[in-house]
């Protein structure tokens, strides 16, 4: 899926790949068992992660290419959640890796991606 615009990328998040996988998965995140706060907080699960493809695409707009914290620094989101989420991103055809890799602020080398 290519997305050629910011509107494209909402319409994605709201009706996409990504938002139904998320919900598929909300089951899998709370057990039968578990109190139904858990089972409630379970099913946020696609809003969080929409929201936050949504700010990684933008600030790979903006920016034209990045690594996870670069990444993470432009959109305010934290590192580790950028990186949770640009596998994802990638299957669902929204971002790419451009080959490079970059020394983050670990001195460990990290991939470069950029928005399709």
């Amino acid at each position: 899926m290519n997305i050629d615009n910011i509107g494209d990328l909402f319409r994605f998040a709201a009706n996409g790949v990504a938002a139904q996988r998320a919900a598929d998965n909300a089951c899998k995140l709370a057990r039968n068992h578990d109190p139904q706060t858990s089972h409630k907080a379970a099913k946020q699960v696609s809003v969080f992660a929409n929201n936050h493809h949504r700010k990684i695409y933008e600030a790979l707009q903006t920016m034209k290419d990045g690594t996870f914290y670069e990444i993470a620094e432009r959109s305010g989101l934290e590192p580790s959640s950028v990186w949770r989420r640009l596998n994802e991103m990638e299957k669902d055809g929204l971002i790419q890796q451009t080959g490079e890799e970059r020394r983050g602020p670990t001195g460990r080398m990290c991939r470069v991606w950029r928005a399709k």
